[in-house]
């Protein structure tokens, strides 16, 4: 059985704006309510109440991704290695963050892509390829002795502890 999300609205005429000018019809014309005589703001949680209009949608199915396609755009991006991909794969299926398709395609779950909005708008400046690329070169410059590690470390340290975000 598939979930079904039921969404209540309600329209507040707070200005008139246009409408002062441009009548509707009698029909299509809502009724100007003060903000503070909601009818929605008046129902109690597990309320029974009898719908007016019911609206079905339905949604396109998430597009996935091929496993091989993936892989492929890891490595244009340079993150990861042949040796951990397998890894990233299993991690996304482990958590739940996608999951597999019967054609072998990964498809984001809600959950992966709720964490991947939040992730993406609090964090931006990490949640890129680009860094993801950048921390693993900086990470082959510290095992190759190339690289400072405190100093390394110290620079990725204060870009993880930037505030987040809020929306």
């Amino acid at each position: 059985m598939s979930k079904q999300r039921i969404i209540s609205q309600e329209k507040i005429i707070i200005e008139a704006g246009y409408s002062q000018a441009y009548q509707l019809s009698i029909d299509d014309k809502p009724l100007p309510v003060e903000a503070s005589q909601s009818r929605l703001s008046k129902l109690k949680r597990g309320q029974r109440i009898k719908p007016r209009r019911v609206v079905v949608q339905r949604k396109a199915p998430p597009k996935g991704i091929r496993e091989g396609d993936l892989i492929r755009l890891l490595q244009e991006n340079g993150v990861g290695r042949p040796s951990t991909y397998a890894q990233v794969i299993s991690g996304l299926v482990s958590r739940h963050y996608a999951q597999r398709s019967g054609n072998g395609e990964l498809i984001p779950t809600v959950r992966g892509r709720e964490v991947c909005k939040f992730l993406v708008t609090a964090y931006p400046h990490i949640f890129t390829p680009t860094f993801t690329a950048r921390m693993e070169r900086e990470l082959d410059a510290i095992a190759t002795g190339k690289a400072n590690y405190l100093e390394t470390i110290k620079t990725v340290w204060n870009e993880l502890h930037k505030e987040p975000k809020t929306t």
